[in-house]
Formats: structure tokens, C-alpha cells, sequence
């Protein structure tokens, strides 16, 4: 079919490239499918387009109104109920979205559901959002949840189909105390999982419909591939999407050999070196990782993200002494020759500044790094500034600075595990106040169990901690099938709950033998698996066993994300370095 006289929008600031490992051209909009009975059957992985009054849709259909590029339909959503309360029910107008993947209500027509949603923060990210420029705070929002016990299309006038959810499908909420709005939210492709949607546009009506094909899954990725292959073959100058592609279908083999060979055509790629340093270091194979990326140029670096985590590899090649950063050191300078500090690489150049300035002894002085980059990029940095607050032998600044990112951004548990384990006695009732504080915020499902369990241990409520790390381990450790990931979310369960009793120097019987059974597990988790997460959950136990071994593994951990704060003060911790 050919399509004439079509709007197109061109180079649209903010729409996003990829899909994941997919480049995506553009975005198929109403513009198009207003013009045909469209048939998304996701049963088969197919998409229809029917020239309109050619598809014979069912009897049972309900309207369909095209408003200002929306196709919008009326639905009506009913809670969960709550023990023998009934459940409350809302009529709400939703906009189709095959972008979308649940349901999403907005304004104020689903006021009916307010008795069973819950209140809380989280981050709300659409097209146009730069999630490299802004902290990640600048996207939060406060938005309800409501588990839905069934959704009907077509509302209580066209009732088309029921889709049922026993344990309750969540449904998000956004703006939900603001005015009532004409928009009531977005249907995402869950509600027809399985089935084929039609969008009769030109006729005003859609329809749920069985899917008529075989059950297939239609390889994007692979198909992707062989699109990219038969276009540009092994031109290093495509390479690099080449290799993603290869990655996202676990090739790792063809991937090296993809790379390997486009930098040898071009050895001063950024883009192509960066993610060959990421592989050697999947691999623990960082001093390749650091040679590679050593010769070329701090700005190519910068633009792929890539400039912290090397600087950091350096450090710790280097090791440890001060006068041995001499050069790791001369080479974060060299970034700021020719920088424009006004854009947002100059928060990569300060912070890896910060980072080597701390390793060569210069606390001051990382400090005023680390406040340069904080002015770009916000509460990003507080592990870091903490860290740096620390070695100045200012323990409050590091509690303020721990302490704002609790409040600035409460999704992120690290933030007050690592506060409870600098803070003192007098500072456990403030502590109390704002753990609670950081709890009211979040969704249930979004609290971070881990974390904010083992923080209320060390803040003197164990019973509150324990329950806490428990509901963690059910809704974590227990749901994923048997094997590493599930062995080290157990592994990791458990030295939270008994790690604390470390602090004071002495471990008891019961939990050195739960720390030892814990550190076996994660062990043999990590020798089937090497990822950092497991070397972290190992090496936190060896730490509270007081195992010498635990520097040595938390660097495994380190080797492989370098410039991450949190593990980089993990692995300060395993060398009795930092609390």
C-alpha cells in the first residue's frame, strides 16, 4: 500500500533513536492509521492494514472517536477489592496506545478508585526526556497505583470484553488530584495481550478479537540483524550497531569479532572502543580495558559516558598509594584542555577529577570537584560527596549529604544503608524519623527492602528491619526459578539481616553460621555467573565474617563497573577503609 499526501514530522528533538538494541527510523502515529481498519494482532506478532469497509468486524464492537490524533474509547475499570469492602469502579475515555504497555489513568475521571489506590513517588519519563542531561530526581512525580480487579471495553453503554485479574493488574496514575480531564488516560497493548485489536477509524468502532494465527514470535532483533548485514555488511563505520544487535541476541563471540575488526579500521572510535572496554571488563579482562581506551582523546570518551568509569579503571591499576596516581591523575586534567564546562560533560570531567584527586590524598580538593559537578548534575553525586566528606574527617557532612539524596530521590535505598553505618547513637532517633519519612513516600512495591531493612536494624528497630528484608526476600528472592540470581538474592537476604551484628566486632554463633552458609551460596552463584552484584553480595558477607578475602572480591565487583559510587565505597568498606 502506498500512502500519499502524509504529515511527517522530521528530526524531532527527543524521540528516541532505539528501542533498546533497535534503531528505530520513527513513529507509526494515528496520522496513518486513521486512514485504514487496523488489526494488531499480538497473538501472531502481525500487523493488518485493511482498506476501510473491507475487514468484517465482529457483532460486539464499541465506539472508537478519533479527537485531535487520539483514537479514544470508553473503558470502565474496577479495583481490587479490599476484604468485604465492594470495589469501586470508574468510567473513564482512554487513548489506544500501542506504545503504552498498562494502563494509565490521568486527571481526575478516575476519582472513584481513590479509596483503593495507594500515594507515592515515582519516575515519570516521556518522549523528549534527556535522562543523561538531568538528575534523575527532575523526573519524579507523585502519582496513585490501583490494582485492578477487571477492565471492559467499551464501557457500562457498549460492554465488549472483560479482561479479569485475580492477584490484580497495577495501573498507574498520574496528576490524579489535578482538574478533570477530556484525556482519561491510555489502554497499553496489555489489555489486548494475546488477541487482535481492531482500530476501525474511519468507521468509529474497535473490537477484541481472537488471534487467528499461530502462535509466533517474531524475531525483531534477528530480523534487524539481517537487515543491517544485507545494507552494510562489516562497515566498521556501522559497526557499532551492528554489535549491539549481536550482543542483544548473546552472541558475544561475533560481537568481539565485529568489534575487533572495525577497530582495526578505526582505532580512535569512541563509540566502538567504549564498547569493546565493556566487554573485556564483562570478562574481568580491565588492564586490556584501560590500554585500549588510554590512547584516545577525553572528549570522545566524555560523549559516550564512558570517561569516569576509565578514569577510575586507571586509579585502580595504579593502586592504592598516592604517589602512585600520579598519571591516572595527569590524565583526568587532561579533559578540561578545550572543554566547554558550561555543558554537561563538564559533570563527567569534575567527577573524575573528584575521583583521583581522593586517591592522591588531596580531600580539599576533591571536594571542589565534586561540588562542580553536583551543580549539573544533582543528587547524582551524594555517595560521592559523602565519600569525600569522610576522608576530610567531617562524618555530618557526610551524614547531610547521605541524607539529601535519602530525600531527594527515596527510591534509591543505598543512601540509608550507608548513612546507618556512619551514624552514632545520638544521630539514630533523626535517622528513625527520616527512615519513615522515605518509606511514606514510595509505592509498597517500590520500597527498597534490602536497603531500608538493614538500615532499620542499625538504627536500633529490628522487628521493623527484619519484617522489611522478609516481605524483600517474598516479593525478590522467591518468584525467580532456581538457579545464581535466586542464590544470590537468598545469599544477599540473609547478610543484611545478620551483617549488622558485625558492627560491634563480634559476630554471634547462629549468625556466623547463617553469614557462612550465606557466603557459600553466593560463591557458587558467582562461579556460574560473574556479574558485580554477586561479587558484592560476597564480598559484604566476607566483611562481616571479617575474611581477609573481602577486598579482593569487592574489587571483582569494581573491575567491572569502575566508576560506580556505591561499589567503589563497597570496596573501600572490605579494606576497613570506610564503615
Amino acid at each position: 500500500l502506498t500512502v500519499k499526501n502524509l504529515r511527517v514530522a522530521v528530526d524531532v528533538a527527543g524521540v528516541p533513536d532505539h528501542a533498546g538494541p533497535l534503531p528505530v527510523a520513527g513513529i507509526l502515529g494515528m496520522e496513518l492509521f486513521a486512514r485504514f481498519t487496523t488489526v494488531l494482532d499480538d497473538g501472531a506478532d502481525r500487523l493488518e492494514l485493511w482498506l476501510p469497509g473491507t475487514f468484517d468486524l465482529p457483532r460486539r464492537a464499541a465506539p472508537l472517536v478519533l479527537d485531535g490524533g487520539h483514537a479514544r474509547t470508553p473503558a470502565r475499570a474496577c479495583a481490587k477489592a479490599a476484604g468485604s469492602e465492594p470495589a469501586p469502579c470508574a468510567d473513564v475515555l482512554l487513548d489506544v496506545d500501542s506504545g503504552a504497555r498498562d494502563v494509565l489513568f490521568m486527571g481526575a475521571q478516575a476519582a472513584a478508585l481513590v479509596p483503593a489506590s495507594t500515594l507515592g513517588v515515582e519516575p515519570i519519563v516521556g518522549i523528549g526526556a534527556d535522562l543523561d542531561a538531568l538528575p534523575p530526581e527532575r523526573f519524579l512525580d507523585t502519582t496513585r497505583r490501583v490494582r485492578l480487579a477487571s477492565r471492559t471495553w467499551g464501557g457500562r453503554a457498549h460492554p465488549l470484553v472483560t479482561r479479569t485479574h485475580p492477584d490484580g493488574h497495577r495501573a498507574r496514575w498520574v496528576r490524579p488530584d489535578g482538574p478533570a480531564e477530556a484525556r482519561g488516560g491510555l489502554l497499553g497493548w496489555e489489555a489486548w495481550a494475546g488477541r487482535r485489536l481492531v482500530l476501525d477509524v474511519p468507521g468509529g468502532q474497535i473490537a477484541v478479537m481472537r488471534s487467528r494465527k499461530a502462535r509466533r514470535t517474531f524475531d525483531a532483533v534477528g530480523a534487524m540483524l539481517a537487515q543491517h548485514t544485507a545494507l552494510h555488511g562489516d562497515d566498521p563505520a556501522h559497526a557499532a550497531t551492528k554489535v549491539r544487535l549481536l550482543a542483544a541476541l548473546d552472541r558475544r563471540a561475533d560481537a568481539t569479532a565485529v568489534l575487533a575488526r572495525a577497530l582495526t579500521a578505526r582505532p580512535q572510535d569512541a563509540e566502538l572502543a567504549s564498547m569493546q572496554a565493556w566487554l573485556l571488563r564483562e570478562e574481568g579482562r580491565s588492564t586490556e580495558s584501560l590500554a585500549l581506551l588510554a590512547p584516545l582523546p577525553p572528549a570522545g570518551l566524555i560523549a559516550e559516558g564512558a570517561w569516569v568509569a576509565h578514569v577510575n579503571e586507571g586509579l585502580d591499576a595504579a593502586g592504592r598509594a598516592p604517589t602512585n596516581a600520579t598519571e591516572a591523575l595527569a590524565r583526568a586534567r587532561s579533559a578540561f584542555d578545550g572543554a566547554d564546562l558550561s555543558q554537561r560533560s563538564a559533570d563527567a570531567i569534575h567527577v573524575a577529577m573528584s575521583d583521583t584527586l581522593l586517591a592522591s590524598g588531596d580531600a580539599a580538593g576533591a571536594a571542589r570537584s565534586l561540588r562542580e559537578a553536583i551543580a549539573v548534575g544533582g543528587s547524582t553525586h551524594q555517595v560521592r560527596s559523602a565519600r569525600v566528606a569522610v576522608a576530610e574527617g567531617d562524618r555530618i557532612g557526610a551524614l547531610v549529604a547521605l541524607r539529601e539524596l535519602m530525600q531527594s530521590y527515596p527510591l534509591d535505598g543505598t543512601a540509608a544503608w550507608l548513612r546507618a553505618r556512619l551514624s552514632q547513637p545520638a544521630d539514630m532517633e533523626t535517622l528513625r524519623h527520616d527512615l519513615a519519612a522515605q518509606e511514606s513516600r514510595l509505592h509498597p512495591e517500590d520500597i527498597p527492602h534490602d536497603f531500608l531493612g538493614a538500615a532499620w536494624i542499625l538504627a536500633g528497630d529490628a522487628p521493623r528491619g527484619q519484617a522489611l528484608l522478609a516481605a524483600g526476600r517474598a516479593a525478590d528472592c522467591v518468584t525467580l526459578p532456581r538457579g545464581p540470581e535466586r542464590e544470590n538474592c537468598e545469599a544477599w537476604y540473609t547478610t543484611l539481616s545478620v551483617a549488622p551484628s558485625a558492627r560491634a566486632g563480634a559476630v554471634a554463633a547462629g549468625d556466623r553460621a547463617a553469614l557462612e552458609a550465606a557466603e557459600a551460596q553466593v560463591a557458587r552463584a558467582y562461579a556460574q555467573r560473574p556479574s558485580p552484584g554477586f561479587a558484592d553480595t560476597w564480598a559484604t558477607a566476607l566483611a562481616a565474617l571479617g575474611d581477609p578475602r573481602a577486598p579482593e572480591i569487592a574489587a571483582l565487583a569494581t573491575a567491572r563497573m569502575p566508576g560506580d559510587a556505591y561499589l567503589r565505597w563497597q570496596l573501600a568498606h572490605a579494606r576497613g577503609e570506610l564503615p
